[in-house]
């Protein structure tokens, strides 16, 4: 018997500020499908909760400009703000609207940002009303049961709020073991035509520890991965002869054995699909590349991040030059695209170490990749913003909105802002001297 009883709930994907003023070699990856709030809505859905989602990043609007046109029509118990370090702001500022339209709404707040700075988010905007920490399936389904039967909120594991002048927070949600307990993201919540490609997330969680990274720390450092079948399962239910398909996963290639079991299994269901993924440039091989091309992978990606070797060293990357060389040699042997990003002004970066990265930029593009340089950018939940003076990192500001690879936010013991910005306009004008920089990068 269906319940009679539900609660309806609007999950929204806050826009990024970046991807209105980014150029578009920075902006092209912040187009993607919010699967992270698709998965909620999953699992609300199974609840029989009443979901809608709205991805006002894809509509490439400010929050106001939203609110103006469809606040009107918003009709929700609940509504859940998604937003990452630079979309904070706007996250605020649409909590606000919301909650002045609707003071009776409920606004539940989740993602990487408000994960790490739970308290702080609280305390700066009177308009969250709920914190949801980390992974949020069990958690949002548990809330939501919570609010629906007026049951206490300290039932609820991994969540922050406010108890009177106090800020609460529960203890940390235990992580979903097995991820193919998950429903497969409520797609037809979205307007898929809207995404120049589809997404798909079989991993989750890092075991790595880059200090520019919050990855692991928000998986908890543990990785986990769904079964072949699972993920071919999902691929069946997604495929689109005029998209490619990303792999959203922090690297595809930390179980080797897994990821070729997903291969195989596409190649033996006979699934005709295009994929894109990223990989660890050390874990390439003839055989694997071989597999991935098989199964329809036509580009692949390596986080490089500096071409100085004792740089990779220190922020725990643990790849040499080499690998990256090898690697996409290889994958360019078999007619995959390679795409290799690179990170300025780690804590030991200097002139010498930049010119060196360029220099192997350089080199790369020449082999045939493309290749990104982007500013660090001190992420809460990094090692770079937790020690940022132990690293000698000074950070400038805490305008979030500027938090991205196209500004300058740091200055560090070796590089001026001035000069880290300076290196940088000459990084990219050396790279891509075609292209007009007015506006989207500022040092």
């Amino acid at each position: 018997m269906e319940r009679n009883i539900y609660m309806k709930v609007t999950l929204i994907q806050v826009p990024l500020p970046t991807s209105l003023l980014l150029p578009e070699i920075f902006a092209q990856g912040l187009r993607y499908m919010p699967l992270n709030i698709a998965y909620l809505g999953a699992v609300l859905e199974q609840a029989n909760h009443e979901v809608k989602i709205v991805d006002i990043n894809i509509m490439m609007m400010p929050v106001e400009q939203y609110a103006m046109k469809y606040l009107d029509e918003l009709d929700a118990d609940i509504v859940g703000l998604s937003c990452t370090t630079n979309s904070y702001i706007e996250c605020m500022k649409l909590a606000e609207l919301i909650k002045k339209r609707y003071p009776e709404t409920l606004i539940i707040v989740g993602g990487c940002h408000v994960t790490f700075m739970a308290g702080e988010a609280l305390e700066e905007c009177e308009y969250f009303d709920i914190i949801v920490r980390g992974e949020g399936e069990n958690t949002i389904v548990a809330l939501v049961d919570c609010i629906e039967h007026l049951k206490p909120l300290s039932l609820v594991d991994g969540i922050s709020y406010r108890l009177g002048n106090e800020i609460i927070h529960n203890k940390d949600a235990a992580l979903i073991k097995d991820l193919d307990t998950i429903p497969f993201p409520a797609r037809h919540l979205l307007q898929t035509d809207n995404y120049p490609a589809h997404g798909i997330v079989s991993s989750r969680g890092c075991p790595r520890k880059c200090i520019f990274c919050s990855a692991g720390a928000m998986g908890g450092g543990r990785y986990r991965i769904r079964s072949a079948q699972n993920i071919v399962d999902e691929l069946k239910t997604i495929k689109d002869d005029n998209k490619s398909i990303f792999f959203y996963d922090n690297t595809f290639s930390t179980h080797i054995k897994k990821s070729i079991e997903i291969c195989q299994q596409i190649i033996k269901e006979e699934i005709d699909i295009k994929w894109q993924v990223e990989l660890r440039a050390d874990t390439v091989t003839e055989e694997f590349i071989r597999i991935l091309s098989e199964a329809g992978c036509e580009a692949i990606q390596f986080g490089v991040e500096s071409g100085n070797e004792e740089i990779l060293k220190e922020i725990k990357k643990y790849i040499t030059k080499e690998d990256v060389r090898k690697g996409a040699s290889i994958a360019l042997s078999h007619g995959l695209g390679v795409a290799c990003s690179f990170i300025v002004g780690h804590p030991s970066d200097t002139e010498e170490t930049l010119k060196e990265t360029l220099e192997f930029m350089i080199e790369l593009k020449k082999m045939g990749c493309d290749v990104y340089p982007g500013i660090i950018v001190p992420y809460p939940g990094t090692e770079i913003y937790d020690k940022h003076e132990e690293l000698g990192i000074n950070i400038l500001h805490k305008d979030w909105s500027k938090y991205t690879p196209g500004h300058v936010c740091v200055s560090t013991k070796h590089l001026s802002r001035d000069k880290l910005g300076q290196l940088f306009l000459k990084m990219v004008s050396t790279l891509y001297p075609e292209k007009v920089f007015a506006g989207g990068v500022e040092v």
